[in-house]
């Protein structure tokens, strides 16, 4: 998809009060799409551009509450074809380089660090395959500077927090979910929504809002729980042992850095229970959920072993409903690429040199939608490889790309005519290796940094072409 067209389809219903505001938005977001980058000066080239871009983050004429908000009806309207849409939520930090001493920015990382930033919790949205669709809802805030109260009897103690729920950090999980929901509800009524989470989420308040929304929610828990079972109280995890084993399958985990790849055998538990939770000394919270557990009886000694303790309102009756459950989880790492494609990768939202909470977070808002963007044709070329091109790329941007692959490439030339439309995972391929990504055979596919210095070399290429035919019309 042309970048100017899906600014049109990520921003078009936005209402910033002027017109030349809604336009600004989408010429903003189309071109960081070309040419994604964390400064103002590496994206908009053009002194025009630049400063119009200034003047726009700057401004506080505009409403990053209406950008949130059209940004999410788009992602939702995409939505409305899938039966169920797969909604990983996550939380981290953006760690900013040059505010490291500002007062307008809040603590990331341990007081200590004097580090300074923004904290970010994004809800992502996935068709059932697993494919990026865009970002649904997110939240941006400054931790406070006051510290949490202690523990009042050591680490595992509870803390004496007289603050209202919704001044903890905690809540931002509700305020996502909220507006997730809105925007399901508004814009795709038919669609049920599956929110996964990971430990962060482990707490009443969260699996309380899932039973009163009758939402789908499933979490990765790692405190202990009081459960309720035939008229029994138990712990959790002296109840999960004595399930048995509903069946076993393994994975290989690839090598890394820091571990070597093997095989991991794995056994699969489940079952359905009542879950007590403390909200208050005097009142007690009981909610039925099932539970999922995968262990790893017999890993290497070297090695740590894989336990996953999912508990989730997904009513788990059979060992279809287990998969489902362990399968769709592990697409919340999606969130995680996400995050860091907008930290640290091609739009490296780190290194940003604005001054204000309030113009990062509109940098934000388009940054995000823009690493959607680069997630969602890295996914489309590996899971759906031999979809036709135009899925993610032009017919322009194909047919420029199959002339350079003639004109430069000595050996392997394409088997392509200009005119024709290869497979996706080719010109993905291609346009990787345009960003300095050499294929071989014991090398994966390839990743989010070299696809967006190739499609920054591929924008350039396309407006080279579109200025040698103008050239030629008018010679002609």
């Amino acid at each position: 998809m042309e970048s100017a067209t899906w600014a049109q389809e990520e921003f078009g219903s936005a209402e910033l009060g002027d017109r030349r505001r809604n336009e600004r938005l989408k010429a903003m977001a189309g071109r960081m799409a070309d040419r994604p980058g964390g400064k103002l000066t590496r994206v908009y080239e053009f002194a025009a551009e630049l400063e119009g871009a200034y003047r726009f983050v700057e401004s506080k004429e505009v409403s990053s509450e209406e950008m949130e908000r059209a940004r999410g009806e788009a992602c939702a309207r995409r939505l409305a074809a899938e039966p169920v849409a797969i909604v990983p939520v996550d939380q981290t930090s953006i760690k900013l380089r040059e505010q490291r001493k500002t007062d307008r920015f809040g603590s990331v990382g341990t007081r200590t660090s004097r580090a300074r930033g923004v904290h970010l919790m994004t809800a992502l949205a996935l068709d059932p395959e697993g494919v990026v669709l865009g970002v649904l809802h997110q939240e941006r805030w400054l931790r406070s500077e006051t510290p949490t109260p202690p523990r009042r009897c050591g680490r595992r103690g509870k803390r004496k927090d007289k603050r209202p729920a919704e001044q903890r950090e905690s809540f931002a999980w509700i305020r996502v979910l909220d507006g997730c929901e809105a925007q399901m509800r508004q814009h795709a009524p038919s669609v049920r929504a599956w929110y996964q989470a990971d430990q962060g989420a482990d707490f009443w308040r969260v699996f309380a809002w899932a039973h009163e929304q009758q939402a789908w929610l499933t979490a990765r828990i790692g405190h202990e729980r009081i459960i309720v079972n035939h008229g029994h109280q138990n712990y959790l995890h002296r109840w999960i042992d004595t399930l048995r084993v509903a069946y076993r399958y393994q994975i290989e985990i690839p090598e890394r850095v820091a571990r070597s790849g093997r095989t991991a055998r794995l056994s699969v538990r489940f079952g359905t229970t009542t879950v007590h939770y403390s909200v208050t000394p005097k009142r007690k919270l009981a909610l039925s959920m099932s539970i999922v557990a995968v262990t790893e009886p017999h890993p290497p000694r070297d090695a740590e072993p894989i336990e996953w303790l999912l508990l989730t309102t997904y009513p788990v009756e059979s060992i279809e409903d287990a998969d489902r459950v362990i399968r769709n989880y592990t697409l919340r790492w999606r969130c995680e690429e996400f995050h860091r494609t907008l930290k640290t990768g091609a739009c490296d939202v780190e290194a940003s040199e604005l001054e204000s909470f309030e113009a990062f977070s509109r940098l934000l808002i388009i940054a995000s939608s823009v690493a959607a963007r680069i997630e969602r044709i890295k996914f489309l070329s590996r899971t759906q490889p031999d979809a036709p091109a135009t899925k993610a790329y032009t017919p322009e941007e194909i047919e420029v790309l199959i002339r350079l692959r003639h004109q430069h490439m000595v050996r392997n030339k394409p088997a392509y005519q200009p005119s024709d439309i290869p497979p996706l995972h080719v010109v993905t391929r291609w346009v990787a290796e345009l960003g300095g990504f050499r294929p071989s055979r014991g090398r994966g596919p390839p990743g989010t940094i070299v696809l967006c210095r190739g499609l920054v070399v591929l924008e350039s290429a396309v407006l080279g072409a579109r200025a040698a035919r103008l050239r030629l019309r008018r010679c002609g």
